[in-house]
């Protein structure tokens, strides 16, 4: 399933299922079919979001080299893995331009 995510403020965000639960449940959030994040609500999602975001960036810094280079290696015929800060920062853009216009973000509505 694909979410598409808008605002009046800001263009879309689309993300598979998948992703958009990883990004919800880190923001502490149900994601259903449809929704709303009202402007209130914005500076707390964000700094949730943010939060996981670091987190995440620092995992990916302290991960040995060793494993990176078995990583890669193991990686040559697959798909790279994108890091959760990398995939969320579209998501975390399209909050903060909303809640600075005072706009909600909604999704399948």
């Amino acid at each position: 399933m694909l979410f598409r995510f808008t605002s009046a403020a800001a263009g879309e965000v689309l993300m598979l299922a998948p992703h958009a639960q990883e990004i919800f449940s880190a923001l502490g959030r149900d994601l259903g079919e449809r929704g709303v994040i009202p402007a209130g609500d914005l500076a707390d999602a964000m700094a949730k979001l943010q939060t996981r975001m670091e987190h995440a960036r620092q995992q990916e810094a302290n991960k040995p080299e060793a494993d990176k280079d078995t990583e890669a290696q193991a990686g040559k015929d697959k798909e790279p893995q994108v890091a959760f800060h990398v995939r969320a920062h579209p998501f975390y853009q399209l909050l903060q331009t909303s809640a600075q216009a005072g706009k909600d973000v909604t999704w399948g509505i």
